[in-house]
């Protein structure tokens, strides 16, 4: 039998851990520009288009990843507050439940 077990600060962790990389998309997906600048430094019409056609399909598959990303890290720290709400209810009632024993 498997067992899964994580913690809500691990959840809260790895939330930032991919909120900051997606951040660092936005920073790659900036730098086509030097990248079509620099296609079309070469002056050929056939690279630039090739470049342009691979940038195109790059750029899209990035900003798909991107916006899963996105939404996985939000939904990790949303889980992650939820758990820590949860086991800070279980904590004041089972100190309520102490007190009254």
């Amino acid at each position: 039998m498997s067992h899964f077990s994580v913690s809500a600060a691990e959840l809260l962790q790895t939330s930032n851990q991919l909120s900051s990389a997606v951040q660092n998309v936005d920073d790659i997906a900036q730098s086509r520009a030097g990248l079509d600048s620099l296609a079309e430094s070469v002056g050929s019409p056939i690279v630039v288009e090739a470049v342009q056609s691979f940038l195109g399909e790059w750029s899209y598959g990035l900003s798909c990843l991107k916006a899963d990303a996105a939404s996985i890290a939000d939904q990790l720290g949303s889980a992650g507050h939820a758990y820590a709400t949860v086991d800070d209810a279980i904590s004041r009632a089972a100190g309520d439940i102490r007190r009254v024993v």
